[in-house]
């Protein structure tokens, strides 16, 4: 996420580095991205300037 977006993302809960997704999404849309990873695995998503926060 920090090469290709500019961001950082943190993850709250260690567990979820384990959790694959495969599936299409629009590579340029880090909101849709976001998104459907809140949805899929239940996750709360909170955006601090360049930091993405997980949990």
């Amino acid at each position: 996420m920090e090469d290709h977006y500019g961001i950082r993302l943190r993850l709250e809960d260690a567990t979820l580095i384990t959790k694959h997704y495969t599936g299409i999404l629009p590579s340029n849309d880090l909101e849709a991205i976001l998104k459907s990873l809140s949805a899929i695995y239940q996750l709360e998503v909170v955006r601090e300037d360049q930091q993405v926060t997980l949990y």
